[in-house]
């Protein structure tokens, strides 16, 4: 917070308050939103191709059983399909939660070449992106209302100043340049 002057108050000066939309230069230059959509979509095509095994032959299968349908069941997505998936979300997941906890980097932001860390610069725990900027950020998209407008504010208030989504700021984070 902004301290007043030692010396006597000038009352011609202008006013002194804090900006909260500005990034802290400490923290490092905010990410590109081109460079973070980048980011996105890696981290989006990697897990349909996590979760192809299981849906491809769930699919086929379903479609012969229901006679040309997709009606999915849960029994349709177990199988040898589903056990590739399931290994390869563990295996997702587990290098996903390592880059996290190293770097604050997901694979996508790591090979676009940016990071999560807290707005003043300093690691982000991997306990505070998963939780407050992932698991938080999918809560309203459960309710029906919210499911198309949540989406729509989040990733719109990246066109501010500090380049910051809503999941950011709930987070106290900020996306830089790695």
């Amino acid at each position: 917070m902004n301290t007043p002057p030692a010396g006597p108050i000038n009352p011609y000066a202008p006013p002194r308050a804090e900006v909260w939309d500005v990034p802290d230069v400490a923290a490092g230059e905010p990410a590109g939103r081109l460079s973070r959509l980048r980011a996105y979509i890696i981290d989006l095509l990697i897990m349909s191709c996590v979760s192809a095994p299981a849906l491809i032959p769930a699919m086929i299968q379903a479609r012969r059983a229901h006679r040309g349908t997709l009606d999915l069941t849960y029994t349709d997505l177990l199988g040898p399909g589903g056990l590739i998936s399931a290994v390869l979300l563990l295996l997702w997941g587990g290098s996903t939660i390592y880059l996290l906890q190293r770097n604050g980097q997901s694979i996508g932001k790591r090979l676009t070449g940016i990071k999560v860390v807290r707005k003043d610069g300093s690691r982000a725990s991997v306990l505070r992106i998963l939780l407050l900027r992932n698991l938080v950020n999918a809560i309203p998209e459960v309710i029906p209302v919210l499911l198309v407008v949540y989406p729509l504010i989040d990733t719109l208030m990246i066109f501010g100043d500090s380049r910051r989504c809503l999941h950011d700021r709930i987070a106290d984070t900020l996306v830089i340049k790695a």
